[in-house]
């Protein structure tokens, strides 16, 4: 069916009549396909011990859902039925393999253990045509930490349809996550819901961060090593560019060619692109010796781990980083234009936790430069504010928010 929709859609090269298609056809048929295979299974009986995770953002065993599933598989064991809904049922260890059932997204299996799972982990938007039946907890972790870049229904971009479908997505929501109490009324607002379903908890995947040894450290440079080649002995620098709404299929890189002739001797650059943006565009800037592509990388946890230093622009994975205590540089080329088409919560030049460079060469200076400039105090203060309370068991309080026992 999808291929169909698609070779319409592309008959219709006007933007309005694109947006008229969609209203008139592709929205109808959607819900009654929904609803034709939801609905039935809202009739069966509901498991009081099943538990359903759903990881929306790039579909595989990652990100909250997966270290709430963790905590919990150690906590209760084989207590729970522990249900996936994976786009990549690859990513899922080994040792987890009896431990849960998969279920393919929109697969009639799907729809039943949506409609009989007592509990709903989900990260991301979801289906705003399916209301949880009345005794379920939809609980959504969200896939940031703190507040920096607009988003949910104060994202400028959307037009009223998308806002439409996040607002009553977001009315079906139990609880929110949100890092820090700090936050607690932008997530409201972002997502029009009252400030009392906006739990202070921390997030799940940023326990993991509070207790970084030495040991994992090399673990994972191990499999760096042999995934793609990385150098262990190498420091390395983390570029974590976030999309944009305006132009989502791209985005502008540093001059690659540049930072490996001044930094290639000591460090290397792993990129991390946003999910949506192809891979494609940037195949040519990776050489297995300086440049990396880590897109595929399941863990971005894992990454910041091992990750020396951060470049990044928008993205709120500053927040999650600035719990390790390390240098963090700023690269906006586009600045004016996002202040513009997306917008903060704050002021971007007071706000960021570290120096905004505009072109590669400042990027070089700064980087060679970090023990001149880099204060650690001063990033633990930041994390400490966006990451309350900072002591890593953010999983035992979403537990007990949940009444799991």
């Amino acid at each position: 069916m999808r291929p169909l929709i698609n070779r319409l859609l592309s008959l219709a090269r006007n933007r309005f009549l694109q947006r008229i298609f969609v209203f008139l056809f592709i929205k109808p048929l959607f819900k009654i396909f929904v609803w034709i295979f939801y609905l039935p299974c809202c009739l069966l009986p509901l498991s009081n011990e099943r538990i359903l995770f759903f990881n929306g953002t790039d579909g595989a065993f990652s990100c909250n859902p997966r270290y709430l599933f963790e905590k919990i598989y150690e906590t209760f064991g084989d207590k729970y039925e522990y249900i996936w809904i994976l786009k990549r049922p690859e990513t899922v260890p080994v040792h987890y393999g009896k431990a849960i059932k998969v279920a393919k997204y929109m697969s009639p299996r799907f729809f039943y253990y949506l409609a009989t799972s007592k509990i709903w982990v989900v990260n991301t938007h979801f289906l705003s045509e399916v209301r949880p039946r009345k005794s379920q907890v939809y609980l959504q972790t969200w896939h940031a930490a703190g507040a920096f870049k607009k988003f949910g229904i104060q994202t400028r971009a959307y037009d009223k349809s998308v806002i439409k479908m996040i607002a009553k997505d977001a009315s079906h929501f139990t609880y929110l996550l949100c890092s820090a109490p700090i936050c607690r009324k932008v997530y409201a607002s972002a997502f029009g819901i009252s400030i009392d379903k906006v739990k202070a908890t921390g997030i799940p995947r940023n326990d993991i961060l509070f207790n970084v040894s030495n040991t994992s450290k090399q673990k994972i440079k191990r499999k760096l090593e042999e995934e793609y080649g990385v150098d262990p002995t190498k420091k390395i620098i983390l570029y974590a560019p976030t999309f944009r709404d305006f132009q989502m299929f791209s985005c502008f890189t540093p001059d690659i060619g540049y930072m490996k002739s001044k930094l290639g001797d000591k460090y290397v650059l792993l990129m991390r692109l946003h999910p949506v943006i192809p891979l494609a565009n940037f195949r040519d800037m990776v050489d297995s010796a300086f440049t990396f592509d880590v897109k595929k990388y399941v863990d971005v946890q894992e990454l910041l781990m091992v990750t020396d230093l951060l470049i990044t622009d928008y993205s709120s994975i500053i927040f999650d980083y600035a719990i390790l205590g390390r240098p963090m540089i700023f690269f906006p080329w586009d600045l004016d234009k996002y202040k513009k088409e997306r917008a903060f919560y704050f002021d971007y030049e007071d706000f960021v936790p570290g120096p905004i460079c505009f072109s590669t060469e400042e990027l070089v200076e700064k980087i060679l430069s970090v023990d001149k400039w880099f204060d650690r105090d001063k990033m633990l203060e930041f994390a400490r504010k966006f990451n309350h309370p900072f002591d890593g068991r953010a999983s035992e309080r979403v537990i007990k928010l949940l009444g799991l026992k």
